[in-house]
């Protein structure tokens, strides 16, 4: 489309042959159109190309008198003279270019007063106290290219060996081809602009039309060419961001406990690093190989030809040295100016994340906010994150507005400089102007391919921040995996720098083949051999021998903050921060072990039917079997509604219903091992021994499951469970389910084993005195209730 231009300014010409054949052309035409075509501008082009053609009007030859006439036959002024072309510019260069520059000065010495912007804040990798773990980006030159290059090709390795072995490749072949095609049709329009433009001294009607036909042909092959390259390049975009998906989602979700308790700080918003980084890190790894790709074969090419049709007095070399010098020193430039535009794009992914985090939570926690009148602190609190946000942007603004002064004046200059240097030869008659034309259109590729890393500056900045978002995120949880394979919980060891090499590959072979079926018996025991639990801030917290077999209830007493969840989530294998002596005789599964939290929730929305089974198929559990749970454990009033109608299960539900529904889930899937964190503090004292006895009677005394349960007095469930411990501030000890224990010693806590006669030493008796009246009043309430069933019936 760029040479439409150029067939207008050929149907101006009014020379030769050509001239009769234009007029009978255009006789058809619209009035309008003819209206935009005079005879004098005609007659003007018409006289440019005699006099460049017969004259190469030169500096030498023309006259510099003011008071010569140097018109053409219409009338008009071929060239001015240099004190003309001065005086063209003196409105421009003696009131407007001045006022512009003060006018800049002024703006920049007050604009940052209206920024409205705390320049006070520290950044994410300064001192503050998320600085301390943030991740290292690395800003040199060699962070840029050699580093960038080694993790980029680790990150596109997961697609090209895995699901893209073979389709990828195909893909990227099928492209390889549509791109060196389009490099040939490059050099047929190199070729075809010098014909074009030496046409302009030698017009021709025969030859005009033979150019026009030659053009379609040119521009239709390389219209089929865009089309599908850019067809094909999105085919393989979609299928490289759905594998890399899988495989991202494959490394988190597994192990999210472990990314929130151990990671949360350093490797922030994994949900924002799998939806979005994962999408630019693919437009932008195209991009950048195909542009660099292009660069490379335009270089070699261009460079040939810019030898082959330099002017032959021009010293060998001499042109392809100027573009070289003038890139390098403009790469050199530029990285000066925007070495911090990498960290800068770093931050600004965290911040934008930290900010819509902190949007979702208000969004989930309405009721409470509502319940509290918050919405001031809230407000305050996202503003706080926005200022962040904020902050980095004008940053980012800034480094913007130096690398736009850069870019304003580095490639105006370098046209300018390419015609300074060519001019000579033409003034001297030794290069025609089609060979002008395609030194420049050389000079302009190749200096274009030089300044591949000038032009794409900006990208690879915030190409830098996508990669080390994904390549963290990777290790980390390639690292989680090797400790689930070691039988350690997920975030045992430091995660590497380099990715684990054997759980990347069983991860691939996962999702090639899908995850292997375990089908060995349940575990027998669960058990943590001489463990040592730690807080998230490193202070130990417990040293524990811990045993429990199917068939045995245990019970956990303890006061708020004694480490009581923190043992259950050790003994189901998900608290990261605990050290084992030896590891698990096996690794845990779905069926071996279930741990109901204080506050569980489900995903939404969910029917009755998939939040009963969750995450086991609702297929594998007849209605009968579903109805006589829900019966057991008193939720008639479930069987009323739709079961398979999807609803928020964690909203349309009471607390003490959630808490219920819990239990029949477990009634259910019949676990090897429950693991019961006070997750009956929502339900009446009456329902809360009604379902830890069905818990009993129908999984712990069969010895189908083992049950450990947590509670601040061990009085107020120790008839349900056989063995009872106690958490207090005290040296640790070593104790199982036998009452065995050795003092181990190291922690703020201990687990000690108490005797049948210690569970009635510290109860008063205001206790029982109030557990009689509230077991009283219940006993009337049921009363009660029975009196007006049977005053129903009998009506």
């Amino acid at each position: 489309m760029q040479l439409l231009p150029f067939c207008v300014g050929m149907l101006l010409f009014h020379c030769g042959e050509g001239s009769q054949w234009i007029r009978t052309s255009m006789s058809g035409m619209d009035q309008t159109l003819l209206s935009l075509i005079d005879q004098e501008r005609m007659d003007y082009l018409s006289t440019i190309a005699a006099r460049l053609d017969s004259h190469r009007l030169s500096f030498v030859d023309f006259d510099p008198d003011p008071s010569a006439n140097q018109t053409g036959s219409a009338g008009h002024t071929l060239l001015n003279t240099p004190n003309k072309e001065h005086e063209q510019m003196n409105d421009l260069s003696q009131f407007w270019l001045p006022t512009l520059a003060i006018l800049a000065i002024a703006f920049e010495a007050f604009h940052m007063k209206w920024s409205e912007v705390d320049w006070t804040l520290q950044d994410a990798a300064g001192d503050g106290p998320e600085g301390a773990m943030a991740e290292h980006v690395e800003t040199s030159l060699a962070g840029l290219t050699v580093k960038l290059l080694r993790r980029a090709t680790s990150l596109a390795k997961i697609y090209f060996v895995g699901a893209g072995k073979v389709k990828g490749r195909a893909y990227m072949v099928m492209l390889l081809c549509h791109n060196f095609f389009g490099q040939y049709l490059s050099l047929v329009n190199f070729d075809y602009m010098s014909r074009f433009w030496n046409f302009y001294q030698h017009p021709s009607q025969a030859v005009f039309m033979a150019l026009m036909g030659n053009w379609f042909v040119l521009y239709g092959s390389m219209c089929l060419t865009a089309v599908y390259s850019r067809y094909i390049e999105s085919m393989l975009m979609i299928h490289w961001k759905d594998h890399m998906t899988r495989y991202f989602q494959r490394i988190w979700v597994p192990h999210s406990y472990a990314f929130k308790m151990k990671d949360d700080r350093r490797l922030d918003n994994p949900d924002q690093r799998i939806q979005e980084d994962i999408g630019h890190f693919v437009a932008s790894s195209y991009d950048l190989t195909f542009g660099l790709l292009d660069a490379i074969i335009q270089l070699g090419i261009y460079s040939f030809m810019l030898v082959k049709v330099q002017p032959k007095s021009a010293f060998p070399g001499l042109l392809f040295g100027i573009a070289l010098t003038y890139t390098v020193l403009g790469s050199v430039v530029v990285h000066w100016i925007g070495k911090d535009l990498a960290i800068l794009s770093w931050q600004g992914e965290r911040y934008g994340g930290h900010f819509r985090a902190e949007l979702r939570r208000v969004h989930d926690q309405g009721e409470t906010v509502a319940a509290l009148r918050s919405h001031d602190a809230e407000l305050t609190r996202l503003q706080s994150r926005f200022e962040d946000l904020k902050l980095n942007k004008w940053k980012g603004m800034i480094l913007k507005k130096k690398l736009g002064w850069f870019d304003r004046i580095y490639d105006p200059f370098k046209s300018v400089l390419f015609v300074c240097v060519l001019m000579p030869f033409f003034i001297k008659g030794e290069v025609s102007l089609g060979t002008v034309k395609q030194c420049e259109m050389a000079l302009s590729r190749i200096t274009a391919s030089l300044s591949f890393f000038i032009h794409e500056y900006k990208q690879l900045a915030s190409y830098r921040a996508q990669v080390d978002r994904l390549y963290d995120f990777r290790c980390c949880g390639l690292a989680f995996m090797k400790d689930k394979q070691a039988g350690k919980p997920p975030g045992t060891s430091e995660s590497a720098d380099v990715p684990d090499a054997q759980a990347d590959r069983e991860l691939h072979q996962v999702l090639e083949r899908g995850a292997p079926s375990i089908t060995r018996e349940l575990a027998e025991v669960l058990e943590l051999k001489r463990a040592t639990l730690s807080l998230p801030s490193g202070e130990t917290l417990l040293d524990v021998d811990f045993r429990v077999t199917r068939g045995t209830s245990i019970l956990l007493c303890g006061a708020e903050g004694s480490g009581k969840s923190t043992l259950l989530r050790a003994l189901a294998g998900i608290w990261p921060f605990v050290r084992l002596t030896e590891p698990p005789s096996m690794a845990l599964t779905l069926d071996d072990c279930i741990l109901i939290p204080q506050k569980p929730k489900l995903p939404a929305p969910m029917t009755i039917r998939q939040a009963l089974t969750f995450p086991k198929a609702p297929e594998n559990f007849s209605d009968e079997l579903i109805s006589d749970v829900l019966l057991k454990v008193r939720l008639p009033e479930l069987l009323l509604l739709d079961l398979d109608e999807p609803l928020d299960v964690n909203g349309a539900l009471s607390g003490g219903q959630f808490q219920k529904l819990m239990v029949a889930h477990c009634l259910l899937a019949k676990p090897a091992f429950i693991l019961l964190d006070e997750s009956m503090a929502h339900l009446s004292w009456e329902n809360q021994l009604h379902l830890y006895g069905l818990l009993t009677s129908d999984l712990v005394a069969p010895g189908i499951s083992g049950m450990v349960s947590t509670c601040h007095n061990v009085q107020d469930l120790a008839s349900f469970h056989q063995v009872h411990y106690r958490i207090t501030r005290k040296d640790s000890v070593h104790c199982d389910s036998t009452g065995s224990t050795d003092g181990i010693g190291g922690a703020s806590h201990t687990l000690e084993l108490l005797e049948p006669g210690e569970l009635l030493k510290d109860v008063k008796e205001e206790d029982f005195q109030r557990r009689l009246i509230e077991q009283d009043e219940e006993i009337a309430m049921l009363r009660q209730a029975l009196q007006r069933l049977q005053d129903g019936r009998a009506e």
